[in-house]
């Protein structure tokens, strides 16, 4: 008998590849994540904000180009923040290329299979 999961994903082949997909978008995420805590322990080691929850807050906002502009940072310290949403970009670009070279990689495996 067939499990459920099986009979709806069509056997090994494809259950593969929803795992693979799956682990690609969460380290892909924890690489995010990751960059934007980064980020966030700069901004609260040089004093831009007084918690390391604004921090936080501020480099995801920041990352995801969301936000960034913050009223406390002194013009001194005010280009770490562009430069963090650039690293965003950059990271998010990375991303959709690491995801766009998957699905193709998965979907010429599918057509060779049959």
């Amino acid at each position: 008998f067939k499990t459920r999961v099986e009979r709806h994903y069509g056997g090994g082949r494809k259950l593969l590849s929803v795992a693979l997909m799956s682990l690609a978008i969460s380290g892909l995420l924890i690489l995010q994540l990751a960059s934007g805590f980064i980020w966030a322990l700069v901004y609260e080691q040089l004093g831009i904000t007084h918690t390391m929850r604004e921090a936080d807050y501020l480099a995801l906002t920041t990352i995801s180009a969301l936000g960034g502009d913050y009223a406390g940072a002194t013009s001194y310290w005010r280009v770490l923040l562009p430069m963090t949403s650039i690293n965003g970009a950059l990271l998010f670009g990375l991303s959709t290329a690491v995801m766009f070279r998957l699905v193709s990689a998965v979907h010429a495996l599918d057509e060779r299979a049959g």
